[in-house]
């Protein structure tokens, strides 16, 4: 007959870390993340009959999106839980995402495993070689923008998909919009006819800089993509994505085992309880240090396109954060509101300007509280109050301090 198994009171904590760190724990979201950089841009008024509102945006019509797959059999087989929140079409056309039923301020939404989305880590991150081996070097890799190399790795995935290749992200990318109504498209007359130097200014910039940006990569490889997939990649990339603090995951398999490494070596008399137990609380601290202190320290930052979260519509009053569960893994978002049956659920893309929201996303927001008129010629605009001002006069009073 076996002897019983007897615990000394030295094995208590360590059991009670081990029967802590089994379940992964639903509510242990931490940093929340921050909707993507503000950018140094203005808005536009909205009165253009160019400029479409925030209902009537192409950018997520349904006829912007390839023919219907099943986003959602595939959401739920890859672990997405989303069980409270459904794909939907609104008026107009617009895609979204809407309530199945009632939810409650605070209540998860949506619970997206890491290794579903599309990221990359730092300043300078690692270059994935196996990926990107013939569509951009490894120099060329380092020095792109961070929406930039999200492009990247989101025209490997269609490439993929394209040619017939296994790709666990098939029916999203199948389901991501084939073109972005935003004013990289636009004709100069039709950009002229908006009237507002400020965007002008805006997208011609952008038009010279991602010419620079898909010219570099162009000469690095040898099957780069062309201009139009990597032009409509970066729209995804800038359009889709979130940033925030870099946390890695977790480990909690390696917890659980140096868990039963501490319960193992006082019960067999390894070593002391109180060595074991002290050793075992350094390698805790070194692991949470790893993953969640040293990253913050450094300023670390991710950029992050996740399925099904994207999938979410933007309002600037709704202040749903998206965050990160090491333990689970996963990408959560959580309801800033209380959202009855069937009705459209929001996140905020941030406090963007209507300058920002059109050329980046290609819709405006009525009565957006962060608009701003950016005024690139304030002589001509002060001409109707003061007849005789003129720049070279606004000059000399700045100089003179007035």
């Amino acid at each position: 007959m076996a002897s019983p198994l007897h615990l000394s009171t030295h094995m208590i904590p360590a059991l009670a870390v081990l029967l802590l760190l089994l379940p992964a724990s639903a509510a242990f979201h931490v940093p929340s993340f921050l909707p993507r950089s503000s950018l140094s841009l203005h808005p536009s008024p909205s009165a253009s009959p160019l400029l479409p509102s925030r209902s009537t945006s192409a950018a997520r019509r349904g006829g912007a999106f390839a023919a219907r797959c099943d986003l959602a059999g595939w959401a739920k087989d890859n672990g997405v839980q989303a069980g409270v929140l459904e794909l939907a079409t609104f008026e107009g056309g617009l895609r979204g995402m809407k309530a199945r039923k009632a939810v409650e301020s605070g209540q998860d939404l949506i619970a997206v495993p890491d290794d579903l989305a599309i990221r990359v880590i730092g300043d300078t991150p690692s270059y994935p070689s196996k990926t990107l081996v013939d569509m951009c070097s490894k120099d060329a890799w380092k020095v792109l923008p961070w929406y930039a190399r999200l492009a990247l790795l989101i025209v490997a995935e269609q490439r993929m998909v394209s040619g017939g290749e296994e790709c666990k992200r098939e029916e999203w990318v199948q389901a991501l919009p084939k073109s972005l109504p935003t004013p990289l498209h636009w004709s100069d007359d039709q950009l002229m006819a908006v009237g507002y130097q400020g965007l002008i200014n805006s997208v011609r910039a952008q038009r010279s800089k991602w010419r620079s940006l898909y010219d570099s990569v162009k000469r690095s490889a040898s099957k780069p993509p062309s201009e139009s997939e990597f032009y409509h990649a970066c729209e995804l990339a800038r359009s889709r994505a979130f940033s925030g603090e870099y946390t890695a995951p977790l480990p909690k398999e390696q917890f659980f085992l140096l868990g039963l490494l501490i319960a193992c070596s006082e019960q067999f008399n390894l070593m002391p309880g109180g060595t074991a137990f002290f050793g075992g609380a350094l390698a805790v601290a070194a692991l949470f240090a790893q993953s969640l202190v040293l990253p913050r320290i450094l300023g670390i930052q991710h950029y992050v396109v996740c399925p099904v979260i994207d999938m979410l519509n933007h309002d600037t009053a709704e202040s749903s954060e998206v965050t990160y569960a090491p333990f689970q893994k996963s990408f959560v978002v959580v309801a800033s509101k209380a959202y009855g049956r069937d009705k459209q659920v929001y996140i905020s893309y941030g406090s963007r300007s209507n300058d920002q929201l059109l050329q980046y996303y290609g819709f405006v927001e009525k009565d957006n509280p962060n608009d701003v008129y950016q005024i690139t010629d304030i002589a001509s605009a002060l001409k109707p109050f003061l007849p005789d001002v003129t720049t070279d006069k606004l000059m000399l009073e700045r100089e003179k301090g007035g």
